[in-house]
């Protein structure tokens, strides 16, 4: 789990999104933060019950957890994943994002 201090509000997805796309296992939305700081939206569509739900925001918590840290200053992200994000390994997840965020 992200400190709360890195995990965005949610004054923060009502905000203009700076940039927006796709990646293997979802979608993101980049906006402006006054910290780097991130969120995770699970669907009822992707999980039915909310066990699975916090199960899949957890581990993608920690696959962004590395990448928070090496983000610019001003810099928030909203996760969406895909059903596909449920059983894909944590190590893919987190290579996947850091291509797409073009973290290094």
């Amino acid at each position: 789990m992200l400190p709360k201090k890195t995990r965005l509000g949610t004054t923060g997805f009502k905000q203009k999104p700076l940039r927006t796309g796709r990646f293997l296992f979802g979608s993101f939305r980049i906006i402006s933060a006054p910290s780097p700081m991130a969120a995770v939206v699970v669907s009822k569509k992707i999980a039915a019950t909310a066990p699975e739900r916090n199960h899949l925001r957890r581990r993608l918590y920690v696959a962004l957890k590395p990448i928070i840290t090496k983000l610019p200053v001003g810099t928030g992200i909203i996760l969406y994943p895909t059903i596909n994000a449920r059983v894909a390994p944590l190590g893919v997840i987190s290579a996947e994002l850091e291509k797409v965020l073009e973290v290094r």
